[in-house]
């Protein structure tokens, strides 16, 4: 396997593990509202959590990003993996696998679609000679587009960039390499499991 694809292999391998470190978040809100009796799960009852813990607005958790979750639950998660003594990536309710897997198959979407705007940045760069790849390319273009500012574009979802490059994107095809590169991944891309349904039911 050459440098190029492995570049490629360790790019797709990093929006997964970004993927996983999403779910095992949700997850974290699932046994929070069970905990808790707040009757709701994922994102919902950790807003419900950091409203009763330091009087943050749902809507602001709602807005919150991702890695801010993150360092804001840092104590709740390290809790939950040194209880268990195992990956907390791997746990989720083992009563709910329907739910589990609809969750997953979300987010390995969205982890999918990032990549192939990475694809379609490098090849925007290559294409028009820009100084940087994947999505900083793709930021470029679309300001060059529609001469929006660049801070908005900055601030717009992958599945929004995804629907403003639609039209340009139709005769755009994902490389032999590049998909090589993404079903490399595919193997270590299914959904994390319990490691026993005693400590999911307790999660």
């Amino acid at each position: 396997m050459n440098h190029g694809r492995q570049t490629l292999a360790a790019r797709h391998a990093a929006l997964l593990d970004r993927a996983r470190s999403h779910f095992a978040t949700l997850s974290l809100g699932d046994r929070m509202g069970s905990e808790r009796g707040y009757g709701l799960g994922g994102i919902d009852a950790i807003a419900m959590y950091l409203l009763e813990r330091d009087g943050t607005p749902v809507e602001r958790t709602r807005d919150t990003s991702w890695d801010v979750l993150r360092l804001l639950l840092c104590r709740e998660l390290g809790s939950a993996r040194s209880r268990r003594k195992v990956d907390f990536g791997k746990l989720e309710a083992a009563a709910r696998p329907t739910e589990a897997s609809a969750r997953w198959a979300s987010l390995r979407k969205l982890a999918d679609l990032a990549y192939d705007l990475e694809c379609y940045g490098d090849e925007l760069a290559h294409r028009h000679r820009y100084a940087a790849g994947g999505l900083e390319a793709v930021w470029l273009h679309v300001v060059n587009l529609h001469h929006w500012p660049l801070h908005e574009v900055r601030s717009l979802s992958h599945e929004a960039l995804r629907f403003v490059l639609s039209h340009h994107m139709k005769a755009w095809n994902i490389s032999i390499e590049q998909a090589s590169a993404k079903r490399m991944g595919d193997a270590d891309a299914r959904l994390p499991q319990a490691t026993s349904g005693t400590s999911a039911a307790r999660a």
